[in-house]
Parts: structure tokens; C-alpha cells; sequence
């Protein structure tokens, strides 16, 4: 029997809605996205999405507890947009017995690749047996990007690991570098309030206004924080432009943190590919990606990867099926080390920096075969001017290692 169950798509009402499971503590772990399919206003589009989505969830819950632990709305325009999409989210949410008065959401600016939709929206839930149920409760001040109606944690504490997903973070100052310093220690703090440490984070994603200007400014301080703390190895990691809720905010910061039995470190081990260098040789911070070793599977999370050779250096400027074939080729390579392949990818988000190149991203993903799972498709600034594309994955495997 294969380790995954196969990815399920459902459209209808006006949405469309993909998913895909595999096992997780005490159950099973399902990613899902959902995106509209009709014309109409935001509004009208939440409405369907929304819908669809926590449908298909209910039929795959089966009768097992819902722990939703992730979910990001990805908007064109966050100022215009934001308070009605996610009022109708919560509504349907709640509605589907599925709610919690401040259940997160995290909303950044990166407009869909399909230019009809208002909005794309991406969730991560766990599904546990009656009575199995992992301890959650909601950490941290209630201050998200300047919003004062959410908390900025939620963990989950079962009897094999206690997790923390945190999604945007937002430093106070005057610029870039005070803003960044500010967000990675609100995030130790968060860590701490939960009985975890920085040691313990596997993956982040950085979301910044504007990339081009501040990225060398957060790699600055991102290097100095970690050094303080000797930490090694550090996490995998996605740095992308993205506009956070606040105009205030130049940066957001999310994270994911793991320690297993509650006490002992995670066993997470970097991930690295012959075909692409270590991002801290040209001062980024961050692994290529991170596998952690679990009960029930060995899950791996790619970091953002773009077309980048054995130097470090871009390659195929300006060339956008070529930046496309060397990304999938990188991102391929991470995954054969650790026994893994595309058809292990269980959630994917790709940034397109032209919209006007999403012909060619669809007929190499085709080609390549890099298909058959969530994936959302968005715009948004890459952190080189030459990178026209960037890829962030995360793969699940069984625990024995299948011949490759």
C-alpha cells in the first residue's frame, strides 16, 4: 500500500478544492487549498471558497476531531479586502463547527496568479480519533501586524511532540533592522512562553514589503540573532516580498517549532542537493530545507528555492522556462537525498515575479510532472532582481526509506 492517500480535487459551487493527506500524530495531517472559480466580488468569491472548503473537510474528517492549525489568506489587495473575506471565512468557519473565537488567520499581499480571483487561501488541519485529541490553546499578547482581535500562537501538545505554529509576527521601529531585531524576539518570546526555544524552530517564512530595499537589512540582523544564540543548525526558511496588514510593518515573520515527548530536541537533520550551494555562503541564514524525523513519517520542508546553481549564483538571467526547469531540477535534488521525490509533495507555493509568465510555469509544472497536489499560485517579489520564480515545498515520506 502506498504511504499517501491520493490528492483529492473537488469543484463545484463556484470554487475549486484540493487536498492531501498523510499520517500525523495520533492521525492524520491534511493540506487543502481553495480558490474561487466564478467571477463576482470579494465577497461573493469568500462566500464559495469558504463553502467548499470547510465542506471538504468535513467529509474527510469522517468523524474525527478538526484541529486547524495553519491558514493563510493570500489577497490582491489586502487594504480593500481583508475584513470582508475573512468575516465571511470565520462565519462558514463557525458555522461548520469548526471555529474558535480567535483562530488565527494570516493574510499577506500576493495576488493570485489567476487574475479573476480576489484571493487564494491555503489550511493545514489535523485529524485525530474521538478522545485523541492534541491539548491547543492560543499563545502570545493578541497583537498580529497590528491587528488587536487575534493571538500570534497556537500550540498543540499531544503525548508524542508539542508543536508551535506562529504566522505574522511584527517587530516595532523605525526601519527595517529595528523591525526585524523586534519580530525574531517576539518570537523567542512566544518560543519560551511555550516551553521551546529557538532550537527547537523548524522552518520560517519572512514576508517583506519591499524586498529589493530591506533583505540585505533583515539577513544583517538574521545573522547576528542566530550567532548570539549559537544556533545550529538554523531553520529552513522562505524570504519573499509580500505586504503585511499594517503599512507600518516593512516585515512579518512566521515559524513552525517542534520538540518531541515535550522535552527532547527534535530530531531534525538539514537538507542539502549537489546542485545548489548553502544559502549562509552568501549571508542568508537559512538551510536549503529541514527533515524531521517523526513516529509516523519523515516529513521534509523545502525552503524557498529558486534557479540557483552550485556557486550560489542566479542562473538562466532573464530566461524564465529555463529558471523554471532549474527550480524543479534543485528542488528534485533535495528530495532524492533524503529518498524522496515530486510525487512526496504534499503542499506547494510557488511566487511568480511576472504574472505575465504563468503560461510557461504551467506547461513546465506539466511536463515536469509537478502536479497532484495543494499548490498555491501567487505574485510576489523574489529576492534577487534576476530570480523570476521561487518554489517552497513540503514532502512527506514513510518512516522506511521506499528504493528510489
Amino acid at each position: 500500500m502506498y504511504f499517501h492517500t491520493p490528492a483529492i480535487t473537488i469543484e463545484r459551487g463556484g470554487c475549486r478544492v484540493v487536498g492531501r493527506r498523510v499520517p500525523g500524530c495520533g492521525g492524520e495531517e491534511i493540506f487543502l487549498t481553495s480558490e474561487p472559480r466564478v467571477e463576482g466580488t470579494a465577497t461573493e468569491q469568500a462566500e464559495v471558497v469558504f463553502e467548499g472548503l470547510w465542506q471538504a473537510l468535513s467529509e474527510a474528517a469522517q468523524g474525527r476531531t478538526v484541529s486547524i492549525v495553519m491558514q493563510t489568506l493570500y489577497l490582491r489587495n489586502i487594504a480593500r479586502d481583508r475584513e470582508a473575506i475573512r468575516s465571511v471565512g470565520r462565519r462558514t468557519l463557525n458555522r461548520h463547527g469548526f471555529g474558535e473565537p480567535n483562530l488565527p488567520f494570516f493574510e499577506v499581499e500576493q495576488p493570485p496568479l489567476d487574475g479573476s480571483a480576489f484571493f487564494q487561501v491555503a489550511v493545514q488541519a489535523l485529524l485525530s480519533p474521538v478522545g485523541a485529541t492534541p491539548t491547543r490553546d492560543l499563545v502570545g499578547p493578541p497583537r498580529l501586524c497590528g491587528d488587536d482581535a487575534n493571538p500570534q500562537g497556537l500550540r498543540l501538545v499531544s503525548r508524542e511532540a508539542t508543536r508551535l505554529y506562529a504566522l505574522g509576527l511584527c517587530g516595532q521601529g523605525e526601519g527595517a533592522s529595528e523591525q526585524a531585531l523586534s519580530m525574531f524576539q517576539l518570537a523567542e518570546t512566544l518560543l519560551e512562553e511555550s516551553g521551546l526555544a529557538w532550537r527547537d524552530v523548524v522552518r520560517t517564512w519572512i514576508h517583506l514589503a519591499d524586498i529589493e530595499q530591506d533583505y540585505d537589512a533583515l539577513n544583517e540582523v538574521r545573522r547576528s540573532f542566530f550567532e548570539a544564540r549559537a544556533l545550529h543548525p538554523v531553520p529552513a526558511s522562505t524570504g519573499i516580498g509580500g505586504i503585511p496588514v499594517s503599512p507600518e510593518n516593512r516585515l512579518s515573520l512566521g515559524f513552525y517549532a517542534r520538540r518531541e515527548g515535550g522535552t527532547a530536541p527534535s530530531p531534525a537533520t538539514p537538507m542539502s542537493a549537489p546542485t545548489l550551494n548553502e544559502a549562509a555562503t552568501y549571508g542568508a541564514d537559512f538551510v536549503r530545507g529541514m527533515r524531521v524525523n517523526e513516529a509516523e513519517k519523515v516529513s521534509l520542508y523545502v525552503s524557498g528555492t529558486a534557479s540557483i546553481d552550485e556557486q550560489g549564483r542566479t542562473a538562466h538571467a532573464g530566461d524564465i522556462e529555463r529558471q523554471i526547469d532549474r527550480m524543479i531540477l534543485n528542488v528534485s535534488a533535495l528530495l532524492a537525498e533524503q529518498g524522496a521525490g515530486l510525487d512526496d509533495i504534499v503542499s506547494a507555493t510557488t511566487y511568480l515575479k511576472h504574472p505575465g509568465d504563468r503560461s510557461y510555469l504551467f506547461d513546465r509544472y506539466q511536463k515536469a510532472g509537478f502536479q497532484g497536489f495543494p499548490h498555491t499560485l501567487v505574485v510576489a517579489p523574489i529576492c534577487r532582481q534576476a530570480l523570476l520564480c521561487e518554489v517552497e515545498v513540503v514532502a512527506a515520506r514513510a518512516s522506511a526509506v521506499r528504493p528510489v
